[in-house]
């Protein structure tokens, strides 16, 4: 019998694949009606994108209650930040200081992301309904966060949507690593704290340049318009414009809802959707300087 193998192949057309879905029979198909087995999976399906949002809303009220008590010192950074604007403004430009500066600078940058997170590790946070509760950071991304935090953060109608996943914290695997990426201490577009340290600082010293070029060239202007924003409620009576434009003052304007007063304060708002627009500091400067120079 000294058979070719190809006498065994291709003898017949008929093929057969593995498209076939497995019917539950018995004790398997009873089990699943009994215990609601497919119900419950429907029911976690419909509560997993409103169970998203508010996972995302407690994000959001940690990071705003979190950073409103940071006290970080950041005159060390605007100092070597104002050093390496000085340098490259040299007509004789030292390349070898300038270079150590930018790694100098690099360092402290990654250290005040750093100093940032230290705030989250632990936090004593306050939450809506006037109860404080201990959370460790490592607890967002873990069951506690559907068995302790979420219960006392959210109101009595949402209870029910998030004990769905009290025991089934794996379906928010893929997005808890997605929100971690938030508190990332590394040069990331998404993580908050870049965005505070590696983006908005050098915005808000901008702007600190630009204000004190106008106190030389026309303070009693500044304390006209100064008068005009407290007068209108836009500044508080007991803050200056010197205290607002100054690097001090950036830890109070770390929040998105301070950066959103900020930002009217110098642009301008609408008191009313539609009416008259409330001009801001710069826009304010910009019509004054006009009238002086017509």
């Amino acid at each position: 019998m000294n058979k070719s193998f190809n006498e065994f192949t291709n003898q017949y057309s008929k093929s057969i694949t593995l498209k076939n879905e497995l019917i539950p029979v018995g004790k398997t198909l009873e089990n699943i009606k009994k215990f609601g087995i497919l119900e419950d999976d429907e029911k976690r399906s419909n509560n997993y994108e409103e169970t998203k949002k508010i996972i995302d809303n407690f994000h959001r009220y940690y990071i705003d209650s979190t950073l409103k008590n940071v006290k970080l010192d950041w005159n060390d950074l605007y100092k070597i930040i104002d050093d390496i604007k000085n340098i490259s403004n040299k007509k004789n430009l030292n390349e070898k200081e300038k270079l150590k500066l930018e790694k100098d600078l690099q360092k402290l940058l990654t250290t005040k992301r750093k100093q940032l997170f230290d705030y989250f590790k632990k936090v004593e946070l306050q939450m809506p309904n006037g109860e404080f509760l201990n959370i460790e950071y490592k607890n967002l991304f873990d069951k506690e966060l559907f068995s302790v935090i979420l219960p006392k953060f959210i109101n009595s109608s949402e209870h029910d949507i998030v004990k769905t996943f009290e025991n089934f914290t794996t379906y928010f695997k893929g997005f808890n690593e997605n929100r971690s990426n938030i508190y990332s201490v590394e040069q990331e577009a998404s993580s908050l704290f870049y965005r505070l340290v590696d983006d908005n600082f050098f915005k808000f010293l901008s702007n600190l340049s630009v204000y004190n070029k106008w106190q030389r060239i026309c303070p009693d202007l500044l304390r006209s318009i100064e008068k005009s924003l407290i007068d209108n409620k836009v500044l508080d009576s007991h803050k200056t414009l010197d205290d607002v434009f100054s690097v001090d003052n950036y830890n109070r304007v770390l929040r998105q809802q301070d950066i959103d007063l900020y930002n009217n304060l110098i642009s301008g708002f609408a008191v009313e959707v539609g009416k008259k627009r409330f001009k801001g500091l710069m826009n304010k400067l910009i019509l004054l300087f006009k009238k002086i120079l017509l």
